[in-house]
């Protein structure tokens, strides 16, 4: 990171991708390594096209700009598509029925506090339809240095985690090398077999941006593990 700016290394990694036609074929033909220098903001994108996740609908805040720069550069080169909105109602009841209409997988992005609060209340359509729809929402820092403009005004560990899993299975990135469990967590809710549903992924403003030198795209999961004969639906949660 120190040697070459953060904006070209990304650039370097969308380019191998866009070029090689997929992030499967990239690795596999080595033009992108196994381990690259990273974030764990691009890793997520990088972990969510490993899921066939290209299209976000957004609402981009303070507690979301650091993903929207990394789709800003992986726009350009075709991977993703963003498309910006101006409710985050709207943006939740477009995945959805993007999902209910033609299958494709979307993910919903919104910054901290109100808005988010605004998607999670719209995802009951996903939640009651059993259709699978990623959301990544902005939270408050990790360190507890007090109050974050916008978080919900109450001094507990976490409160916009419980909110979410009331509605959902929910996972908070407190911790960078996390990431490949709440991938696996989401694909199992997102992508189930018979019984998808919403899965909402909190993003803490301080992590998004943590570097992640050497980091290994084989943790990216990109497959369900558990064969469906040999487990229930809630032994497939337990195993995710």
């Amino acid at each position: 990171f120190a040697m070459t700016s953060l904006t070209d290394i990304r650039i370097t990694h969308a380019k191998c991708i866009a070029e090689s036609g997929n992030i499967e074929t990239a690795i596999d033909k080595k033009c992108l390594p196994n381990y690259i220098d990273t974030t764990l903001s691009e890793a997520l994108i990088l972990g969510l096209l490993r899921q066939n996740v290209r299209t976000f609908f957004t609402v981009f805040g303070h507690g979301s700009t650091e993903i929207g720069e990394v789709l800003r550069v992986y726009q350009q080169y075709g991977l993703v598509k963003t498309i910006n909105v101006r409710s985050e109602i709207e943006a939740s009841h477009a995945a959805a029925a993007l999902r209910w209409v033609t299958g494709q997988k979307s993910a919903v992005i919104t910054s901290i506090g109100p808005g988010a609060l605004q998607a999670m209340a719209a995802s009951i359509v996903s939640a009651s339809d059993g259709l699978g729809v990623w959301y990544l929402f902005g939270d408050e820092t990790t360190e507890d240095e007090g109050p974050n403009m916008q978080q919900i005004p109450k001094h507990e560990q976490h409160v916009f985690l419980q909110l979410c899993s009331t509605m959902g299975r929910a996972y908070t990135l407190d911790t960078p090398l996390a990431l490949s469990t709440a991938l696996r967590r989401g694909m199992n809710t997102v992508d189930h077999p018979f019984r998808q549903g919403p899965f909402y992924l909190l993003m803490p403003m301080n992590t998004q941006a943590v570097s992640l030198p050497s980091y290994n795209l084989d943790e990216l999961p990109s497959q369900m593990k558990v064969s469906l004969p040999e487990a229930s639906g809630d032994e497939l949660y337990q195993a995710a």
